[in-house]
């Protein structure tokens, strides 16, 4: 058994030494003007081969877990995971499974199906949110944790649906709205029970947000989505999307009325052009690069933080340093966004109001920056081994802080409806 298992191990490392480089855009008619296959399309529509296909080690090449010692399933699972790391795989274990769990659970998927892509990273999940069929029994708490946090969601729910409110309108008054009014066309009647605009100039975060029940945004998504026992129906689909288009209609009906505009072909390449100068602008790839650095920061030190916090949310620090890594974790995507809406108006100067929307929108950016540099200067109070990683990002902030008000210098006066009121 030894000098097989030598073997088994020379050939994995062989395989990881000599990763090919994967070409999926013969796959994809609409790539060919492309620098590069876009992860996601990839990871969707990509051919799927058994992973013992794409590491060139068939299934049957690992001995029964019966017949190898402890000491003997660490190594091959350690061996397995630096091979599929090689070819971009990242099996994802709980912190402390044991050499022998991980092998039995490598060797249960290793003919599973996956795509092989050379442009990003694949995780490998081997739980199915099962407490009753969990693969790592003593180990994991994801299960738990989540059942405790829905438990509690749903009470801090019922609590928040109960209080009331000193106001004209009484945003209560919703429960009855999307009881009766479900499937009725657009009803203008109701725009004096919502913040005009409030939903164009905020972080989309609505189960964190106070203004949420005067938002007709928030107010139009529960009401066609929140509320569903059950998978919708082919008629319930097409009835939402009836009232999604007449809702739609009414506001470019209005706006048109409104202003006095007359009707024209779309000008693709203006469109074109204008998307363009968007991607290319420098602050939207410098807010990208945080974006990517921090998702890339997030999945690295995943382990990490799950040992530093805990999935247990008990004491006051934990809870304050869960807060922060959700702000952060919400904030990285969200930054690149803004700025992306921000600079539309910017470079679209054909577009009547868009430089003063273009300001609102970099005034959100500049409130999701702050945010997370809060946010990531209080991990610093525990996170001391990673000062110098935590100091360069909070740096690079500043740096885009810098980078959008140099471009919209008026961002920091905008009135936000709501929010600023």
């Amino acid at each position: 058994m030894k000098r097989y298992l030598e073997q088994l191990i020379t050939d994995m490392r062989e395989s990881a030494s000599s990763v090919p480089d994967e070409d999926l855009s013969v796959f994809f008619a609409n790539t060919e003007n492309d620098e590069y296959l876009p992860f996601s399309e990839a990871f969707q529509y990509g051919p799927k081969r058994k992973l013992s296909e794409i590491l060139g080690i068939p299934s049957m090449s690992f001995p029964p877990e019966d017949q190898l010692t402890d000491s003997q399933t660490e190594i091959l699972a350690i061996e397995m995971e630096r091979l599929l790391k090689a070819y971009y795989f990242y099996p994802e274990f709980p912190i402390g499974v044991p050499g022998r769990l991980r092998y039995r659970n490598l060797v249960r998927i290793w003919d599973d199906e996956y795509v092989f892509l050379t442009n990003g990273e694949t995780p490998l999940e081997f739980c199915d949110y099962d407490e009753s069929h969990c693969p790592f029994p003593g180990y994991c708490n994801i299960c738990s944790q989540i059942k405790k946090f829905k438990d509690k969601e749903a009470e801090e729910t019922e609590t928040f649906t109960d209080m009331k409110y000193n106001a004209l309108f009484d945003p209560d008054e919703l429960d009855d709205i999307e009881k009766n009014e479900i499937f009725e066309p657009y009803n203008p009647d109701l725009s004096d029970r919502f913040i005009p605009s409030i939903y164009n100039y905020c972080d989309r975060w609505c189960e964190r947000c106070s203004f949420k029940k005067r938002c007709r945004y928030y107010y139009n998504d529960k009401k066609l989505f929140g509320r569903q026992d059950k998978e919708l129906s082919r008629e319930e689909f097409w009835n939402r999307m009836q009232y999604i288009l007449e809702n739609t209609c009414y506001f470019i009906d209005k706006e048109i009325m409104k202003r006095g505009i007359e009707m024209k072909d779309t000008d693709n390449a203006h469109y074109e052009q204008i998307q363009n100068k968007i991607r290319e602008h420098p602050l939207l790839k410098a807010g990208e690069n945080y974006s990517l650095r921090i998702g890339r920061w997030l999945y690295d030190h995943r382990h990490y933080l799950e040992e530093k916090i805990g999935l247990r949310v008990i004491t006051k620090i934990e809870q304050e340093l869960f807060h922060c890594i959700e702000i952060i974790h919400w904030d990285h995507t969200m930054i690149p966004a803004k700025i992306s809406r921000a600079i539309h108006g910017l470079v679209d100067e054909g577009m009547t109001g868009d430089l003063e929307d273009a300001s609102g929108s970099a005034k959100v950016a500049l409130v999701l920056v702050d945010r997370s540099m809060v946010a990531w200067q209080n991990l610093l109070t525990v996170f001391h081994d990673k000062e110098t990683e935590i100091f360069e990002i909070v740096d690079q902030l500043k740096n885009l802080r810098d980078h959008i008000l140099k471009d919209f210098p008026d961002a920091p006066n905008f009135q936000r409806p709501g929010f600023d009121d």
